[in-house]
């Protein structure tokens, strides 16, 4: 029996709790290869990582590259990426006392946070080196003279 193309494909089980989160895409978007296979466009099926220029950002895998997740579908209207995020449990926001760097992981800095969280003062983190530390800085915001940061585990 053939397959019927409204059914056939790959199940990323969304309904089960599987994280498919929008990501946006920036001028680097593109991997080389791709390009020279003459890819203009993200396109549902790419690999992707993290992209450190800006907050929430993909780009395109290349080899060796460990993939964050798939693109599920293109939003050719607004720049926004439906990716199918793989190996992450659940997200969080930290507030940090020192500059955050994306692709970075966090520790704990032993000191109470200044700014209520979901109603909570949740102790602060520092950011280190991606070996360093846990979680991954997706993304991040000046709140005065702190930082809240966007933390992804596990890394």
């Amino acid at each position: 029996m053939a397959f019927n193309l409204r059914r056939s494909g790959d199940r990323f089980l969304k309904a089960q709790g599987i994280s498919a989160v929008p990501k946006g895409y920036g001028a680097n978007y593109l991997a080389a290869w791709a390009v020279t296979a003459l890819q203009t466009v993200p396109a549902v099926g790419d690999l992707v990582k993290q992209d450190t220029s800006g907050d929430d950002l993909v780009q395109q895998c290349v080899a060796s590259d460990v993939p964050y997740g798939i693109v599920d579908s293109v939003n050719s209207g607004n720049g926004t990426l439906t990716v199918v995020k793989f190996n992450k449990t659940f997200s969080l926001i930290l507030e940090s006392n020192n500059s955050p760097t994306r692709g970075h992981s966090v520790q704990a800095n032993g000191t109470v946070g200044t700014i209520k969280i979901d109603g909570v003062l949740r102790n602060q983190v520092k950011d280190v080196a991606f070996a360093a530390g846990s979680g991954l800085i997706t993304a991040f915001t000046a709140v005065g003279s702190v930082w809240l940061v966007y933390v992804e585990y596990p890394n």
